[in-house]
């Protein structure tokens, strides 16, 4: 009798194959997906960090809450209108006065300090005894003590900041009148920077003694005019408009 020819036997299929496809699928995109999320734009980590001047640091170990004294003032300057008649209090929320250093008091800080508002947003403007020794651009224990107050409010604001200097019109008769104004801004600019806020953020300007904020001969007047300026833009222009 004729054997049957035994037919090969089925090879068992692989289903399973195609379900672990899927979920090795499922965990590239999920990875992706968290790269894509962890690369998100720095200033918003800026915003919810903490600065802590004690450490000069971003300081992690904290809730990444605005403090309540800082997000007051940003309620502030992100309404420039109102910063004139606001302006002592933004100082002393700023400022409160057992961070200020020994050598400057609380009238010291409030007649070398002005909050004024811009088109784009609001200018913290310090005069040059608040920051440097006279004729100098390097800024003293005590203007490092000042800045470290400003940090926070930067920090908690993805809003560009410009930091510019100025001199008097006597410093400006000279050929270093604009390289001084230009070192002032820098030495501010450069403080910040060693904090770890990011560099695109900010722009720096030098005017030397052509943009006064009193022109008058005085040296009262012109000591107004030995400044840096750090501006915060909280109001953007967009196609012709500010916008917040």
């Amino acid at each position: 009798m004729q054997q049957r020819e035994k037919k090969p036997a089925d090879k068992p299929k692989q289903e399973w194959m195609l379900t672990y496809g899927d979920v090795v699928t499922l965990l590239l995109t999920f990875f992706v997906l968290l790269l894509a999320m962890s690369s998100m734009d720095q200033s918003f980590i800026s915003r919810v960090s903490i600065y802590s001047a004690q450490h000069a640091a971003l300081a992690r170990k904290t809730s990444g809450k605005t403090p309540r004294n800082i997000q007051m003032v940003l309620d502030l300057v992100e309404r420039p209108w109102e910063v004139f008649s606001k302006e002592d209090k933004i100082k002393d929320l700023l400022f409160p006065d057992n961070v200020l250093p020994p050598e400057i008091d609380r009238n010291t800080l409030n007649e070398n300090l002005r909050v004024l508002a811009r088109n784009e947003g609001v200018a913290l403007v310090f005069s040059d005894k608040l920051l440097f020794a006279p004729g100098g651009a390097e800024l003293t224990p005590g203007a490092r003590a000042i800045l470290a107050q400003v940090a926070p409010l930067i920090l908690h604001t993805a809003s560009p900041v410009n930091v510019a200097g100025f001199t008097d019109a006597e410093e400006g008769k000279a050929a270093e009148g604009f390289a001084l104004s230009g070192e002032r801004a820098a030495s501010v600019l450069d403080y910040f920077l060693a904090l770890g806020m990011q560099p695109l953020r900010f722009s720096l300007s030098a005017y030397g003694p052509s943009r006064p904020l009193d022109d008058r001969p005085d040296e009262a007047s012109q000591a107004k005019n030995r400044r840096v300026e750090v501006f915060l833009k909280t109001n953007q222009a967009l196609g012709g408009y500010l916008t917040q």
